[in-house]
């Protein structure tokens, strides 16, 4: 009976979770955040998002010409019907030459300016268009 309870009230809890776009356990580690294709030529930046309450990513590089944009994806888990539920912004680069850039993500409200989490990255793309990604820092407002 106890485990009962126990187990709907957790789904309950990761239900309410997923309605409103909250990680339990917090951001997570960049190895969660990051990842790469096999020939490590696209890296992969994902990003809880939840674009029903206005917030969105945004992205700003230091240099032009080093990396390039590929694919900005979102995706949701959510039952189908489900209103306001959060999921995640998949933002895709590939390396163009070689170089280091500043990749700078802003989840905000574009009306409203001022970010609510800053996520700062170092891309590098080696002389063969690999390129690898190095979380710098993770900052809520």
């Amino acid at each position: 009976m106890f485990r009962r309870i126990i187990s709907s009230l957790m789904s309950a809890i990761i239900f309410l979770c997923t309605l409103f776009g909250i990680r339990i356990g917090g951001k997570g580690s960049d190895t969660e955040m990051i990842t790469y294709n096999r020939s490590k030529t696209i890296v992969t930046i994902s990003l809880d998002e939840n674009p029903s309450t206005g917030y969105r990513w945004e992205y700003t590089v230091s240099a032009e010409g080093i990396v390039q944009l590929t694919a900005d994806e979102y995706s949701s888990d959510a039952p189908a019907g489900v209103v306001g539920a959060g999921g995640i912004r998949a933002l895709s680069f590939a390396g163009l030459k070689e170089g280091t850039v500043t990749l700078t993500l802003s989840y905000l409200r574009p009306w409203e300016g001022d970010p609510i989490r800053t996520v700062v990255l170092e891309l590098r793309v080696t002389a063969d268009r690999q390129i690898g990604a190095v979380l710098v820092s993770d900052k809520d407002a």
